[in-house]
């Protein structure tokens, strides 16, 4: 009986820490067509026209991009099924005339599939206080 509760268990934990398998190719009017190919819950690599960005889906904070005015750092993880990138926005000059709480800190978003198989980004951009101060859902269809 304590073996059967084990598997149980097991079962359960497995399959509630599953995550989506975003493979495949998908169209978006401003990205055009890209594929998408994933290992297991730990990498996403997305190939399209602007080159091949491999996604590290363990949490760890690294450089997304930078310039000379501003530097962002993302970290990516599966939240359940979906997948979450959090990016943390670092001005490197100050933002004129722009009052704090309109100044975005982070843009967090999450993807999943819907039931037809398309890819659904849903985000917030969220200000140093915490608050959302847009957030918006696009739909990529699966081609």
């Amino acid at each position: 009986m304590k073996f059967l509760g084990v598997l149980a268990f097991a079962l359960f934990t497995s399959t509630a820490m599953a995550c989506t398998n975003f493979s495949g190719s998908y169209r978006d009017e401003q990205m055009g067509t890209y594929t998408v190919t994933q290992s297991g819950c730990e990498t996403v690599t997305v190939n399209s026209s602007d080159g091949i960005e491999t996604i590290i889906a363990d949490g760890v904070y690294r450089l997304s991009s930078e310039d000379e005015q501003v530097r962002i750092m993302s970290a990516a993880m599966f939240v359940g099924a979906n997948l979450t990138i959090d990016g943390k926005i670092e001005y490197k000059v100050p933002l004129p005339q722009v009052p704090a709480d309109k100044i975005p800190a982070r843009v967090v978003t999450v993807y999943n599939l819907d039931s037809a198989g398309n890819l659904v980004m849903n985000f917030s951009v969220i200000n140093s206080s915490n608050q959302v101060i847009a957030n918006g859902t696009t739909t990529h269809q699966r081609i």
